[in-house]
């Protein structure tokens, strides 16, 4: 079994608007990453890297548990036929 560190479900749009950040590429500058990487985390195409999980943290002081979750995948899990 693996495990993933995903951002939680929403956050980013929540950070947006509470923020009053108008724009994706504006949110993206704060984080430190680009506009394609935003979109990508957003949308579930692309897993969150430790760099975008702390840059979320140190641009709107927040704590890694508040800017992600543990998301398990059994993809990893094998079982034998006997």
């Amino acid at each position: 079994m693996s495990a993933t560190l995903m951002i939680r479900p929403g956050l980013l749009d929540r950070i947006k608007r509470y923020s009053g950040i108008a724009s994706d590429d504006a949110l993206a500058g704060a984080i430190g990453v680009s506009r394609q990487t935003l979109v990508s985390v957003r949308d579930g195409k692309q897993n969150a890297s430790a760099q975008f999980i702390a840059g979320v943290c140190r641009a709107f002081d927040m704590s890694v548990g508040e800017v992600a979750t543990l998301a398990r995948s059994t993809d990893d899990v094998h079982t034998d036929a006997a």
